[in-house]
């Protein structure tokens, strides 16, 4: 059996009277930087080294550091944000209101900093590579673009279509089918 360090472990020394080995087992330095893991094989070592808590017997249950469990919070807190922003950015695309305002918002900007436009017209964050409308590289688009006080759009209410059935069809289905308004 295998047991397996926490990142922060350099060496381990398991004495006689635990019944380790009583050697020093340090962690491999490979290209001159340690080993990301630490697989320690000493048949003697590892059943007082599985008892301890900054070791484990698998790969996949390897315990964290401190450092690591921090990095991981913060990583998650911000993909959780990005993912809210993203969500009331599409909210306000789908209620017709103007984006300018909510990518103020979400990049911390003042108002009246302006957006970046691509070169179809459509707004961007200022540090968008790439249109989240159209997909146009952004490194064409003019300059940042300063942006006045947007005007509030109003949507108008959908209005009914008119479904138009193929010319293979007889001329009393087509009737039938233009007097009924499309969802």
């Amino acid at each position: 059996m295998t047991a397996y360090a926490r990142s922060d472990v350099v060496s381990v020394t398991v004495s006689r009277s635990h019944r380790g080995c009583g050697q020093v087992h340090t962690r491999p330095v490979v290209n001159g930087a340690p080993a990301r893991l630490w697989a320690l094989t000493c048949p003697q070592c590892e059943p007082y080294l599985l008892k301890d808590p900054l070791w484990s017997a698998t790969t996949a249950d390897v315990p964290s550091t401190p450092d690591e469990d921090l990095a991981r919070d913060n990583a998650q807190k911000s993909t959780t944000r990005s993912r809210e922003d993203l969500m009331a950015l599409a909210l306000a695309k789908i209620a017709g209101l103007p984006v300018a305002e909510f990518l103020g918002e979400i990049t911390g900007q003042a108002e009246g900093r302006g957006t970046v436009k691509c070169a179809a017209g459509h707004e961007n964050f200022p540090t968008a590579k790439f249109c989240a409308e159209c997909g146009a590289s952004m490194s064409a688009a003019p300059a940042l673009a300063r942006a006045e006080k947007p005007e509030r759009v109003t949507r108008q209410p959908r209005q009914p279509r008119v479904i138009k059935a193929a010319a293979s069809r007889d001329a009393g289905l087509e009737e039938e089918l233009a007097e009924v308004p499309s969802i």
